[in-house]
């Protein structure tokens, strides 16, 4: 018996086992690793994938994926539960550092999003502000991605009519993407849920008849992008490999992911990314103010003095050169530290997602800001930041009825309060 038919004889006494009920999601991982990925992924060809594969034909680069390779850098300070940093513009240079290498082997790929892959980026279902702060980030490098002289489209999924529109029109030779890795490094059932979810994504294109190629781990060598290319015949009938119990986890594990998108973002669901458009620096401020200073959210601790600062932090970082905005992280107290990442952090993020930019947050320069009024609670924005910005945050203090700029944080407990040397902004 070669490979190809002990393939067929698992797979088949893998269908007559199946139960018809919904499966957990790391019995469906199991399933479909078994039944297809692992005989997929042992078939795959280490590859030069400009060279010996796409040539000149046209490719696609799996925007998520693409997000993902910079966002999981273990060394970035985004969405750390011990910082506030966020780290936007290292962010973007370590994406624009691996377009780059795709850029000059070759020029014939376009990056495209699928709405629906985007839960392996946004990882929803362990960290609430981890979540928050990628989801921001999400949003941030696809208006950067937009701004490049590189084509760029959206889509709900991979079935999709305007996908499969794309597909037929452009014959893409591969996609670049990400597989989420394997079952046994999840921690989490969210985890097993985001792999699932792409496993099945990548089933569905291979079945379609274009190939896939992996981001991570792939090796730039002089003109050359290694990589293992995984191919297979075009299937007309995707559901008919597995049985009604396998799909039901798929949709219960993308139901899962929406309900736990929604429970963070108070009943609302992540922006579609074409919806996104950076805003100036003031406007968005406007907004941000407009929107949270009548929801129950102003009624929490502190959080009119935290969203002041923010505010403020947002007019002030377009005045900042990139050397400026080069700034060691800022230790503040645990119980502070908490309070923000979890109470003002996760809701002022995502209602800036629509409108923000590289040029209008940096965690960085919050944190310091804040560690700054800390230090002397009768300082006044004026004395911190110049008298532009306190004179526009004083003003859209005034538009709302909310405090003045001078009663920033005073009424912090002392221990929070507690001096610290001073940095000069």
């Amino acid at each position: 018996m070669d490979l190809d038919d002990f393939d067929v004889a698992v797979e088949q006494a893998l269908l007559e086992t199946i139960p018809s009920e919904s499966l957990s999601p790391k019995d469906a991982v199991g399933l479909i690793d078994a039944q297809w990925y692992t005989s997929v992924s042992r078939r795959g060809r280490w590859m030069d994938l400009i060279g010996d594969y796409a040539g000149s034909e046209p490719f696609v680069v799996d925007g998520e994926a693409l997000l993902q390779v910079v966002l999981n850098d273990p060394l970035l300070a985004l969405g750390r539960t011990d910082d506030v940093s966020f780290q936007i513009v290292h962010v973007i240079y370590a994406m624009e550092r691996v377009l780059h290498e795709i850029l000059i082997r070759s020029v014939s790929f376009e990056i495209v999003f699928w709405h629906d892959q985007r839960y392996l980026t946004l990882q929803y279902g362990e960290d609430g502000y981890a979540s928050s702060s990628r989801s921001l980030a999400r949003t941030i490098l696809f208006s950067h991605l937009k701004s490049l002289d590189i084509p760029v489209h959206t889509f709900l999924d991979a079935s999709d009519p305007a996908w499969l529109s794309y597909q037929m029109h452009t014959k893409p030779m591969v996609i670049m993407t990400n597989d989420g890795g394997i079952v046994e490094g999840a921690t989490t059932t969210a985890h097993v849920e985001w792999i699932l979810l792409q496993h099945v994504f990548i089933y569905t294109v291979l079945a379609q008849g274009v190939s896939v190629t992996l981001v991570k781990g792939a090796q730039y060598r002089d003109s050359k992008i290694m990589s293992f290319v995984y191919e297979q015949r075009v299937c007309g009938d995707l559901k008919s490999r597995f049985q009604h119990g396998f799909w039901l986890a798929v949709h219960d594990a993308l139901q899962s992911q929406t309900a736990q998108e929604s429970n963070l973002h108070a009943g609302a669901t992540s922006i579609p990314l074409e919806s996104v458009e950076s805003l100036p620096a003031h406007e968005l401020a406007v907004n941000l103010v407009r929107n949270l200073s009548d929801s129950s959210t102003s009624q929490h601790e502190f959080f009119l003095e935290l969203l002041q600062l923010f505010v403020a932090h947002i007019l002030y970082v377009p005045l900042l050169g990139l050397k400026e905005r080069a700034r060691p992280p800022v230790s503040l107290p645990a119980d502070l530290l908490k309070h923000v990442n979890t109470s003002f952090l996760p809701v002022a993020f995502f209602n800036i997602e629509k409108g923000a930019s590289a040029v209008t947050v940096d965690g960085r320069i919050f944190a310091e800001l804040l560690d700054y009024i800390l230090r002397d609670e009768q300082l006044s924005l004026s004395s911190v930041l110049g008298v532009e910005v306190a004179t526009a945050v004083e003003a859209i203090w005034i538009q709302y009825k909310l405090r003045v700029p001078n009663s920033v944080l005073a009424s912090l407990p002392p221990v929070v309060c507690r001096m610290r040397p001073r940095i000069v902004l």
